[in-house]
Order: structure tokens, then sequence, then C-alpha cells
């Protein structure tokens, strides 16, 4: 392999990942539906996994409490998840219902929005951009994320 300019390649990631966020947040907008991307993946952590605790989802998208704190504050207030004790100290995050019924809605908004901006970008290199994402993510971690995306 030649040598990697980590300078492109860690402002590339970044703007991909810009591109993927303000994209997200176009189309929920778009569709009258109030959920920011660090609300969103809060959302999608809890589609797959309905009861965690503030700290499994910071591990799991690799972001602080604080950030989660804020963002699940925000969640609760618009009923779309509450906060169950499991010790007097702990407690999980769980979809209400109202956020259980916005489930269908917002993978709707997801998958078109990101059909729409993936639609020039050919299924071979889609396939291997993941596929060159997930062995970075891999050889730092010696773990698969496949267990949760």
């Amino acid at each position: 392999m030649e040598k990697i300019d980590s300078y492109a390649l860690g402002f590339l990631l970044n703007r991909a990942m810009w591109s993927l966020i303000k994209c997200l947040n176009s189309a929920f907008k778009e569709r009258g539906v109030d959920l920011p991307h660090s609300q969103y993946i809060i959302m999608r952590c809890l589609f797959l996994n309905d009861k965690m605790s503030q700290q499994d989802i910071a591990s799991l998208l690799c972001k602080d409490t604080a950030a989660i704190k804020r963002s699940v504050d925000y969640l609760e207030r618009k009923g779309l998840v509450e906060r169950k004790p499991i010790s007097k100290s702990k407690y999980n995050i769980c979809l209400t219902d109202k956020g259980r019924e916005l489930e269908p809605v917002i993978r709707e908004i997801v998958d078109y929005a990101f059909k729409e901006l993936f639609s020039n970008i050919s299924e071979e290199t889609y396939q291997g951009g993941i596929k060159f994402l997930r062995a970075i993510y891999e050889s730092y971690t010696k773990e698969t994320p496949d267990k949760y995306w």
C-alpha cells in the first residue's frame, strides 16, 4: 500500500461526515421532523436496543456522556424517550410509544436522503467505501461493528 496522506484522509472523512449530517438534517427538516443528527443517532441506537444506559450509548457512538445527556434531555422533552431507573443512580434510556411510532417515518426519511445523496455513486464504490471504513474501525478497536449496524 502506498503511503497514506493522513491529513487528506482525515480531512476527507470529516467532510464526508459533514455531508451526511447536513443531508440528514435537511431531509428531516423538509419532512417536518424535528430531529437533528445528534438526536437521530441516539434514536437509531434505541431502535436496535430499546434499553440502553447513557454511558452505553456514549460508548457505542464514541461521544462524551455530557453530549449524550443533552441530546437525551431534548428527546425526553419531545416525548420520544424516557429514563427508567435500574438502580438508585442509574437509568436506562427507552423509547416511548411516540418514539416507537416515529421509527418507520425516520427510516423512510433516512433511506430517501441517502438514496439521493448516493445516487451518483456506483454500488462497487459504495461497498468498497463501507469495507474501507470497517477495516479502519476494526484495525483500531479489534472488534466488528456489525453487531450494531
